[in-house]
């Protein structure tokens, strides 16, 4: 029965919030939108409901309203409100909030009221925000706990049962943030219970009863979500199953003979189909800039690569009745595909697919993370480089490359990849980094090669830390590494004279560029 009720007004991070009560109280949480909400008779529906929790939304609380009071909720629940379900619990109780520019990333805050919700934590820790409304007026009825080195509030209370907070918990970049949801939880008196049941257990025994005795296509990057998806459908369904590797002319050097190298001898091997469709996506994607418009024709490119050998292999006697894509959640909720959420960037197994394919879509991992799917591999077990491998986006060099597309625009791009790839691979502080690019820049600059004037091309280097992917900090490589690595680009890859390195977080911004 439900403990916890989560109302998702579209953030990017619920699915965090999630997942930190699902693996503490098993089925005891539920997941809703807004519209879901009101339609809840919760006296009836959750009869065992103790806590509700709002998430946050890439909304403003002065801009639009929502059809949620916290007060009548407040007379019989505990509610946590999270940045944006923060702020409208702070407005509801009489609080005034402005709009700035906003804060986005890492922030200090120091804790100067005691309270159970900060029980066992220290009195100043970093905290992870992303946020554009703030607190300038505080109402008699709302207690700050809470502020930021700016001193603005960053946590605060209303009675007993009601509290906010400014920052975001749920991400692990926010320390002791799993312990204060803890502590909510405690507050709110909730008993987590140990999960029985197995994650992996559970999604292959959804796959069987979902595909029963008919076929599967299932899109195979070589990246950890694909390959892991590859084997459980391999363990589940066995022969029912066919893996189609894209070769879409915007991969890396030598990346699908290492993809196809890497199944060798494995079981899954005889089940691998090669699709040569470079020139279909290059012709497509000529002259175009715009990078949500790459995404959607690459999106497109692709359901239609995929539909041809669907064809092929029907004439060959196996006729799918599905499509399998290692869809996670940072996919789902970028593209905007849940409701409230604001698109970041059509991913193009999801916002860049067309609405009228001809297959039903198997995507057992939509709701899971990266992290997640790690664990799954290794209980698999899968072999270890092919879950630790770095996450290469789907779309590939096509959105490490700004602007337009083109086969002199490719080379550089991929021999800076390489480079960079291969200088890395050297440091023991490469395992450590999540996500590597070698951006191609759409401008050109001055400098000197020779004696002579040069006018050419800019690399930006793109190395970040995280662990789900949904925020991420610039990886701090030392400098005489990142020198060593513009030295080679500089003296290696024609027509570049000038290397940056991108230090931005996400968010403001997001790991790859387009």
């Amino acid at each position: 029965m439900t403990e916890i009720l989560i109302i998702d007004f579209g953030s990017q991070y619920t699915q965090l919030i999630f997942h930190t009560f699902m693996y503490r109280l098993s089925a005891n949480v539920r997941l809703i939108d807004v519209v879901a909400f009101n339609k809840l008779n919760l006296t009836k529906d959750c009869p065992q409901l103790k806590a509700i929790v709002l998430s946050g939304s890439p909304r403003s609380v002065n801009m639009e309203s929502v059809d949620i009071k916290v007060k009548p909720l407040a007379k019989h629940y505990y509610v946590l409100g999270i940045c944006y379900g923060a702020q409208l619990i702070a407005k509801e109780y009489g609080c005034k909030l402005a709009s700035t520019a906003g804060q986005y990333g890492e922030a200090v805050i120091s804790v100067t009221q005691e309270d159970d919700l900060f029980s066992n934590i220290p009195p100043r820790f970093k905290t992870w925000m992303s946020h554009g409304d703030h607190l300038v007026r505080v109402s008699k009825h709302v207690q700050v706990l809470a502020y930021a080195a700016n001193n603005m509030p960053a946590a605060w209370k209303v009675q007993k049962r009601i509290y906010g907070t400014q920052f975001h918990p749920e991400v692990n970049n926010t320390e002791y943030g799993q312990d204060i949801l803890r502590n909510f939880m405690n507050i709110a008196g909730v008993v987590p219970k140990r999960d029985k049941g197995s994650l992996v257990h559970q999604i292959m025994k959804q796959i069987k009863n979902q595909v029963g005795q008919n076929k599967v296509l299932l899109a195979l990057s070589g990246g950890v979500d694909s390959t892991t998806l590859a084997y459980m459908l391999h363990r589940s369904i066995g022969s029912q199953m066919r893996a189609v590797i894209i070769d879409n002319g915007l991969m890396r050097s030598n990346e699908i003979s290492e993809i196809v190298e890497q199944f060798r001898s494995e079981p899954i091997e005889q089940s691998i189909v090669v699709a040569h469709a470079e020139d279909m996506f290059i012709s497509r994607l000529a002259g175009v800039t715009d990078p949500e418009f790459k995404r959607q024709i690459i999106g497109k490119t692709f359901i239609d690569v995929i539909i041809s050998e669907g064809r092929k292999l029907e004439a060959q006697g196996f006729k799918a009745t599905f499509l399998a894509q290692g869809t996670i959640y940072p996919d789902v909720i970028e593209s905007g595909a849940v409701p409230g959420s604001s698109v970041i960037k059509s991913h193009h197994n999801v916002g860049g697919l067309p609405k009228d394919i001809p297959f039903k879509l198997i995507e057992p991992f939509r709701y899971l993370f990266k992290d997640d799917v790690r664990l799954i591999a290794n209980y698999l077990n899968i072999p270890i480089a092919m879950y630790t491998r770095k996450p290469f986006p789907g779309p590939g060099l096509a959105i490490r490359i700004i602007g337009a597309i083109t086969e002199e625009r490719l080379k550089i791009a991929r021999e800076a990849d390489l480079l960079l790839r291969s200088e890395l691979a050297r440091l023991e502080q490469n395992k450590r980094i999540w996500q590597t690019a070698a951006i191609l820049l759409p401008i050109k600059t001055v400098g000197v090669k020779g004696d002579n004037r040069s006018y050419e091309h800019v690399i930006a280097l793109r190395m970040v830390d995280s662990v789900n992917g949904m925020t991420a900090q610039s990886s701090l490589v030392p400098i005489d590494t990142l020198h060593y690595i513009a030295r080679q680009i500089t003296d290696h890859v024609k027509g570049v004279n000038r290397v940056v390195y991108d230090l931005s977080s996400k968010p403001p911004a997001t790991i790859e560029w387009e």
